[in-house]
């Protein structure tokens, strides 16, 4: 009953506009929401695949495509999904709109999806530029879960032969079980192509940008890749020389490790920033000095500098982007996550502020100001 009600549900809410594709019976449609008019993709797809896409539809990731229905019936699953409007990655890089920035601004988007989903224990399996597409504003999605799977820890192998060739890893074609090592083989393959317009040949690099990262990642040997993603994006950020752009706006890619005010390349943002953090360096300076009497007290204003203008800093910032990087926090949405950033400073900032208050007027005695 409640799989029929949830069927009646997406049928009654949900009006067919166009078929976008059709493949062994299973169906992919334009529809309409007949609530508010706004368009979504309903698609269908295997049984087994339920539980990807709910684990999925409980989550909001700005490089995945947002889930709003899943239902099951007894021979396949349907789901209503985010319609984006931009251009596969196929089709930017045949139209010849690739270069070394663009390809940095792909894959590390790329990769900060992955963390997330190998955070949630899940493994795509089928990285290719037809998966993978640049909306209209520049965000990049990966999409198509249809051979995803879920890691299950101590298992043999999973698959038969899976994925796209040329950039399924070796694993994937039965003889051990796939991970998120598995991405990184799949992603590393793009990322050549990308850079080079050609595939890398017998499991070699052959592209010089890069070579060192994209042959740890294309290695036939999983235990000789990065085995991680956030180990990958680590790597590959430390080693980039140049600021990605942005394919669609052409804005510069905002490194989430650029401090505020050097997040782009507007000379009057630049000089504020770098007058406030000279400010606030000579401020620190004179009051560490001031505090310097006993080790103790010298270090406890350290602590509580650190606190209130450091982290307080980092936290409503967003430095690093670690609202997507820290859990739970991670799964929350936009709006969650800019109030915990926000709360999250004003319990740092009052801490750091109270010992600081200790330290100056209760262990040293200094005169408190008029």
């Amino acid at each position: 009953m409640e799989k029929n009600l949830q069927i009646q549900y997406i049928d009654e809410n949900y009006k067919k506009l166009d078929m976008l594709s059709s493949n062994q019976g299973l169906e992919t449609w334009l529809v309409k929401d007949n609530r508010t008019g706004k368009l979504f993709v309903l698609k269908e797809t295997v049984p087994e695949l339920t539980d990807i896409y709910r684990t999925l539809q409980s989550f909001t990731n700005k490089n995945l495509v947002t889930i709003l229905e899943t239902a099951r019936l007894d021979n396949k699953c349907i789901i209503i999904e985010e319609y984006i409007s931009g251009n596969t990655l196929e089709e930017i890089i045949n139209n010849g709109n690739t270069n070394v920035h663009t390809a940095l601004y792909i894959i590390k988007q790329l990769l900060e999806v992955l963390i997330f989903l190998h955070g949630i224990n899940i493994i795509h399996r089928d990285i290719n530029p037809k998966n993978v597409m640049v909306s209209t504003d520049g965000v990049v999605k990966l999409i198509d879960f249809g051979i995803a799977r879920k890691y299950k820890e101590n298992s043999v192998n999973d698959t038969t032969i899976l994925g796209t060739e040329g950039f399924a890893a070796p694993e994937q074609f039965g003889f051990q079980q796939t991970d998120g090592r598995s991405d990184i083989y799949s992603l590393g393959v793009l990322f050549h192509l990308l850079l080079s317009g050609k595939m890398p040949e017998g499991g070699r690099c052959l592209n010089m940008e890069y070579k060192e990262f994209i042959q740890k990642c294309i290695s036939l040997e999983p235990s000789m890749r990065y085995q991680s993603a956030l180990e990958a994006y680590t790597s590959l950020f430390s080693m980039e020389d140049a600021n990605p752009v942005n394919p669609v706006s052409k804005k510069p890619y905002k490194s989430p490790y650029s401090l505020p005010g050097f997040r782009s390349n507007v000379p009057w943002k630049k000089a504020l920033a770098i007058s406030f953090y000279i400010i606030m360096a000579i401020y620190m300076s004179g009051m560490l000095h001031e505090c310097s009497k006993t080790p103790l007290s010298f270090s406890l204003e350290f602590i509580a500098l650190s606190l209130y203008i450091i982290l307080a800093f980092i936290a409503l910032t967003n430095y690093g982007n670690w609202t997507y990087r820290v859990w739970p926090v991670s799964r929350f949405d936009k709006s969650l996550k800019i109030l915990i950033r926000i709360l999250l400073f004003m319990f740092i900032f009052y801490y750091g502020v109270m010992l600081e208050e200790y330290v100056r007027y209760t262990m040293l005695g200094l005169p408190r100001p008029k």
